[in-house]
């Protein structure tokens, strides 16, 4: 469970559990995988999204077309669903 913490200086923040932020870990070390898998190119693309650029923007920083971003992360996206889905 995640739990809404307002602190003195206005920031919000999130309190987890332990079985939430093994479950964190546990995806970050599956995207970290599927990322090593990725040409360097895709997992650049990849990585802008993650730290929360929008499609856009990072087809500007990239120098390729909006439809190709989408692309690259429509693939992502797809390979972890997979993997997810052989997980279960």
């Amino acid at each position: 469970d995640m739990h809404r913490v307002e602190s003195h200086s206005n920031e919000i923040s999130f309190e987890t559990s332990t079985s939430d932020q093994v479950g964190l870990h546990v995806l970050q070390l599956t995207i970290d995988e599927l990322l090593a898998e990725m040409p360097a190119d895709y997992r650049q693309v990849i990585d802008y999204r993650i730290a929360g650029y929008e499609v856009a923007e990072i087809a500007e920083f990239t120098t390729r077309s909006k439809r190709t971003v989408e692309r690259i992360l429509q693939t992502f996206r797809q390979k972890l669903s997979e993997y997810v889905s052989d997980v279960d």
